[in-house]
């Protein structure tokens, strides 16, 4: 993958050992839309935990699967991918307030929130769209690891 700064287009087919820089690629994809959502799951010892998602996509009709990429230095990692089930909630217009909390490094997300537990995992009232997932698959790519 190749790019340039300020040409419109990032990359095209090449080389594999022909870099992209890292401001280019963050600043390329920082243009590219997509749907806020915020991912939940229980930690071991039961308390809700949560981070917010850009990289969430839907992945298969038949059986309906999704697939979220989770930093693996995101606090949550360990609960997302270690625990059966995890919850996405994609937030509605006006939710900017919940994405910034979820944004963050607090340690307590879900102080003052509406939210309840479903099926196990931490359930956030309000949202456009929420869905209690269960964990199929995951695996590592980069700092990333994908959770199907």
């Amino acid at each position: 993958m190749t790019g340039e700064r300020g040409t419109g287009l990032l990359g095209t087919a090449s080389p594999a050992d022909a870099a992209v820089p890292r401001a280019v690629f963050l600043d390329s994809m920082a243009m590219m839309p997509s749907a806020v959502a915020v991912v939940t799951a229980p930690r071991a010892d039961g308390a809700p935990c949560g981070l917010l998602a850009t990289s969430v996509t839907s992945f298969s009709t038949d059986p309906a699967s999704i697939l979220v990429s989770v930093s693996r230095q995101a606090r949550s990692h360990p609960a997302i991918i270690q625990g059966a089930a995890f919850g996405v909630h994609l937030l509605a217009r006006g939710q900017q307030g919940i994405a910034r909390v979820f944004a963050s490094v607090s340690d307590d997300k879900f102080a003052g929130l509406a939210w309840r537990q479903l099926h196990g995992v931490p359930a956030l009232d309000g949202c456009l769209v929420r869905m209690i997932c269960t964990r199929s698959a995951h695996f590592s790519h980069a700092d990333h690891t994908v959770v199907i």
